[in-house]
């Protein structure tokens, strides 16, 4: 794990990439009151999409999963072909894409207008 700057905001290199940084919470109440319908329309809208982005990764999750199973079926017999190299180069960005979790990053993203979690309850 290695730290990295970029124009003064840190960044967390991790093996399979980096981490957002940190949220600094603003409270609503310091935003000016006419902002208010539009952020409400903007976060509204965040959460449909997180909700379809969570249906998405549920089934890329298990496209995921039956790629794995024919890469392991299949990996002896074909490990020499061209197109198999195509499939394995697909599984590993596949692997990559689902370790960072998307939909969790837009979930967190929306929340985060909110403050910390111990700060909500």
């Amino acid at each position: 794990m290695e730290v990295s700057s970029d124009r003064g905001k840190a960044h967390v290199r991790t093996r399979h990439g980096f981490m957002p940084p940190s949220v600094n919470f603003t409270p609503r109440s310091s935003l000016d009151s006419n902002i208010y319908p539009t952020v409400d329309g903007v976060l509204k809208e965040l959460k449909s999409a997180s909700r379809e982005l969570q249906k998405v990764f549920t089934s890329f999750r298990l496209e995921l999963e039956l790629l794995d199973r024919l890469f392991y079926k299949n990996k002896n017999q074909h490990r020499g072909a061209l197109f198999w190299r195509k499939v394995t180069e697909m599984r590993r960005f596949g692997h990559k894409l689902d370790h960072h979790k998307p939909d969790g990053l837009v979930e967190d993203a929306r929340r985060w207008f909110w403050g910390p979690l111990d700060q909500q309850r």
